[in-house]
């Protein structure tokens, strides 16, 4: 007849205070684990179940060459182990792939954000040195763009951007020359144009002037506007919507050399 082997065995809170004799054996009832004694550890060494482990200590995986063969049967597990990444590219983002066909993409890098680089990125860099110097017209030129303190010739058209002034009730008027080449405005009353501020020699542009409601308008020039025979314009256009252009460049600081062709579209 087979006997029953029957070890001594108690609760979880009862074994934190019992230390068992080396080799000894109990059964922990609460956590359903054997625990294995060594003389001096009260408590003894629970041993982890086959189902659903805690672990509060540091895990040591076997260095394997396939970390699957290391990892329970656990669907989970296995999923994410045997988990494969690609990635493919269309030339503006990037998709990293994954086997379990949870996949990521990544778009392409803009000024204010991280990203990819694009493949118009990539032809730009590809002519660029090692140690590239952006005063370097090579290495500009890889990247396409143009040097500014050599000859170029531009193959698309360059714009200047028109700054829109406005009509202020103190009817002065004062124009930063840093803010752009060209202006325009449309007063509603006669304005003072005042000492314009930031003026850079060999800059040059436009003032459009469009006469506003209750035209026409007089307009007074700082004495840094210069103007051809030393007059300034002596009339205006005379009805609303018609259009004043003021062409300038800048000779100096304090020469801002000035024709007025009045009323352009006649």
């Amino acid at each position: 007849m087979a006997k029953k082997l029957q070890l001594r065995r108690g609760t979880t809170s009862q074994h934190s205070s019992f230390t068992g004799a080396v080799g000894e054996v109990t059964v922990d009832t609460d956590k359903k684990v054997v625990v294995v004694h060594d003389g001096s550890t009260a408590g003894g060494v629970p041993l982890a179940p086959s189902a659903s482990p805690t672990f509060t200590g540091t895990v040591v995986i076997p260095n394997v060459a396939d970390l699957e063969s290391a990892v329970v049967a656990n669907t989970s597990k296995v999923t994410n182990v045997t988990t494969n990444l690609g990635a493919t590219a269309n030339g503006t983002s990037l998709t990293v792939t994954s086997s379990d066909g949870t996949n990521a993409s990544i778009p392409a890098v803009t000024t204010t954000a991280w990203g990819v680089m694009t493949d118009e990125d990539k032809v730009k860099l590809d002519g660029v040195e090692t140690d590239a110097d952006v005063t370097d017209a090579t290495n500009v030129t890889s990247a396409g763009a143009g040097m500014l303190d050599v000859d170029q010739t531009w193959t698309k058209p360059q714009r200047g951007f028109i700054s829109t002034l406005t009509s202020p009730n103190s009817n002065t008027v004062t124009i930063d020359f840093d803010v752009a080449n060209n202006f325009q405005m449309t007063p509603t009353h006669g304005c003072t144009f005042d000492q314009p501020l930031n003026q850079t020699a060999g800059q040059s542009g436009s003032i459009f002037l469009e006469q506003g409601v209750g035209a026409p308008f007089g307009h007074g020039w700082h004495a840094d506007y210069k103007w051809t025979g030393g007059t300034q314009p002596p009339t205006y256009s005379q009805a609303v919507g018609k259009v004043d252009r003021i062409d300038y460049i800048i000779r100096a600081n304090g020469e801002v050399h000035c024709v007025a062709s009045i009323d352009v579209y006649g």
